[in-house]
């Protein structure tokens, strides 16, 4: 994944994840329904504050994403979508799978997901998976 960051800033995590959401949905308006696309959700700290930011979504080859941790960055959320060929509203076991992997790269990862029917979810534990936890929409401005 490319590490070009949002221009807009958020406050929190969950912000960022909605931002990028919605810059998926409206910059990929029906290929998202075809294809995973994903991005990190990344800390930024300067001497003053902390603001949240997301990468620039992409796409992945067929139906999955690359999540490779880009580096500089620090990491604290990965988000992807489920095309509507992934007929389940949960995670997958590989996305389990990937969770392990960032955790020990990225300590205190979340991973959030905007399933078939733009249901949003996420897990911060192993124990969330394969569920999630649910996550409501709230309206947020976006690259």
């Amino acid at each position: 994944m490319a590490g070009e960051i949002s221009k807009t800033v958020y406050d929190t995590r969950d912000k960022a994840a909605m931002g990028g959401f919605f810059s998926v949905r409206e910059h990929h308006k029906t290929e998202w329904e075809r294809k995973e696309f994903g991005f990190f959700v990344v800390l930024v700290t300067d001497k003053t504050k902390v603001t949240y930011h997301y990468t620039e979504p992409e796409s992945g080859e067929g139906t999955r994403v690359n999540q490779d941790i880009p580096p500089g960055l620090k990491p604290r959320g990965f988000w992807h979508t489920h095309p509507k060929s992934d007929s389940t509203g949960d995670f997958g076991a590989d996305d389990l799978e990937s969770f392990k992997k960032a955790v020990k790269v990225a300590g205190g990862i979340f991973f959030y997901l905007m399933n078939p029917f733009q249901e949003l979810r996420y897990a911060q534990v192993e124990d969330d998976f394969l569920r999630g936890k649910s996550l409501q929409w709230i309206q947020v401005p976006f690259d």
